[in-house]
């Protein structure tokens, strides 16, 4: 018989708690959604990566688009705190990915 999996549920929600992290649907929702918030062509060359703290992290490997990402971190936010599945965040804060070299 498998032990009792809620003690390891709960210890896993505290660490989250404890460090800010968003649950992984809330993250799942924001990547669902990144199309529709910032286009499909930002979208195509940028990741939702992280959301901590109300913060949302998005890595991306063109500079022109995380640019654009600092210009629309307003749009972005009310877009995403609206809509079927709303998720809150306070900021985003694009990082530039390295690209493979070779």
């Amino acid at each position: 018989m498998p032990a009792d999996p809620s003690p390891v549920a709960r210890s896993v929600e505290q660490l989250r708690r404890q460090f800010g992290l968003a649950p992984d649907d809330e993250l799942e929702r924001v990547r669902q959604r990144w199309p529709e918030v910032v286009g499909a062509a930002q979208a195509a060359t940028s990741t939702p990566v992280a959301l901590r703290e109300g913060v949302l992290r998005v890595e991306t490997s063109d500079p022109a688009v995380l640019e654009a990402l600092r210009w629309s971190e307003d749009r972005i936010v009310t877009a995403l705190a609206t809509g079927a599945s709303p998720v809150r965040i306070e900021a985003v804060r694009g990082t530039l990915a390295r690209r493979p070299s070779g």
